[in-house]
């Protein structure tokens, strides 16, 4: 293909073209063709007869070669590692981006592409990046490339049993990679990895000094470390992590002594609800803005499921093992929801708004915390009996004042159920009144 200007043309069978009606002037002048560098120059049309012009295009050098991703620490090959290729300084007319992938032993091949400088990523799962300019040439040796696998630190936690009684054997001597580890009474031997490992377990009788001929059960498992501590240590309140509510948060209480810290923004009074998953004991601690702890409580393992009253402001939440001896590789989960109070409630939660309520119009209120109350204002418009009519989750006690005097008219408990009460009496004949409705 030959570029002249706007115009351009294809050759004949003879490498030949012709060009009708070309104006004088000056004209850049570029030739493209498959396995060609490109050619490129800027020529003088004169006017009148012009002679042929005579272009020799120059071969591309194509460069065949192969490689190997392999990862930087261990040198295992990496399978399924993409490669994309983008030109930066080649020649050749015909060029472009390319991707492709190792194979299950790391390698790859990279079969007649055009000779120069090429931008290569590597991109790989779980490792960084790796980025480099490479200059292809037909004598260039093989492709090494490493990427780094970030550090994740871990646990291998073994248990020795016997295989006939399924007792757990604590005097068991287990050696991993060489490093001897002791069961404790549970049977666990527990060892911490600071990132990827090629393991070797080894089990012999403690001393060599007895045996058995009933064989043992050995697992192994491995548990990754909290996923929060891989992002970022949340060991003090000043490092403490973002949580949002409804958010399934799991980490773990690994070494010994360790803390988490979590940062809870509170937008709207309620009571919070913490569900929680634990292989060991934790206590709670959660404190209000001001520092002061409003709530702190510790669990068994197993599941725990807490309900307490909360304000609105940003909370830090604390989550130690309970007594701070004990640990495990295994993570807790939990997760905070609010269950918010009523949009008229107030703050603080006993000082509600007054609500304004209709006669002969039912709706839905709650006694959602100690020493809640809950007042409304409605209408008389006439001398009348008045009537009450409750379905009531627990004892509530009901007042029942002129808003205008002030003056109690009326008063009564009344048990949890279905009730209808009426005041004892009459009640003035228009003006406006207040209704007071507390637990029992």
């Amino acid at each position: 293909m030959v570029f002249l200007g706007a115009r351009y043309a294809h050759s004949d069978n003879n490498g030949t073209l012709i060009l009708d009606g070309v104006p004088a002037g000056d004209y850049p002048l570029r030739v493209e063709q498959l396995g060609f560098e490109r050619y490129e120059r800027n020529i003088q049309l004169p006017p009148g007869k012009r002679n042929p012009i005579e272009i020799t295009l120059t071969p591309v050098i194509t460069v065949y070669t192969q490689g190997q991703v392999l990862e930087n620490e261990t040198g295992f090959p990496l399978a399924g590692a993409q490669i994309e290729m983008r030109p930066v300084d080649v020649k050749a007319a015909v060029k472009g981006k390319l991707n492709f992938f190792t194979d299950w032993e790391g390698r790859f091949k990279i079969l007649g592409i055009p000779s120069g400088r090429y931008h290569l990523e590597i991109l790989a799962e779980g490792c960084n990046p790796l980025e480099s300019d490479i200059n292809f040439d037909k004598d260039m040796d093989a492709l090494h490339f490493e990427l780094i696998r970030p550090s994740r630190k871990a646990s291998l936690q073994v248990r020795v049993e016997d295989a006939e009684s399924g007792k757990t054997i604590a005097a068991a001597s287990v050696s991993l990679a060489g490093a001897g580890a002791q069961p404790e009474q549970t049977g666990y031997a527990t060892r911490t990895f600071q990132g990827p490992a090629m393991v070797y377990l080894e089990v012999t009788e403690w001393g060599n000094n007895s045996w058995a001929n009933s064989p043992y059960l050995l697992w192994a498992w491995f548990t990754p470390c909290g996923e929060l501590d891989l992002i970022s240590r949340n060991d003090t309140e000043e490092t403490a992590l973002p949580l949002e509510l409804k958010e399934r948060i799991r980490d773990t209480i690994f070494p010994l002594y360790d803390v988490d810290w979590y940062r809870l923004q509170i937008d709207h009074p309620g009571y919070l609800k913490l569900e929680i998953e634990t292989p060991v004991q934790l206590f709670f601690n959660i404190l209000d803005p001001k520092g002061k702890a409003v709530f702190s409580q510790g669990t068994q393992p197993g599941s725990a499921d807490w309900r307490f009253p909360i304000l609105p402001g940003e909370h830090l939440l604390q989550v130690t093992e309970w007594g701070n001896n004990d640990k495990s590789p295994v993570s807790y989960v939990f997760a905070a929801t609010l269950d918010r109070v009523d949009s008229a409630e107030g703050v603080p939660l006993q000082s509600d708004s007054i609500r304004e309520l209709r006669l002969g119009h039912a709706a839905p209120y709650a006694i959602e915390h100690l020493y809640d109350s809950d007042r409304y204002r409605f209408n008389i418009p006439q001398m009348g009996e008045f009537f009450i009519r409750l379905q009531l989750p627990v004892q509530s006690y009901i007042w029942l004042f002129d808003d205008r005097t002030g003056e109690k008219v009326w008063e009564g408990g009344q048990q949890a159920g279905y009730v209808v009460r009426s005041s004892q009496g009459a009640l003035p004949s228009s003006g406006r009144d207040r209704l007071e409705r507390g637990s029992g």
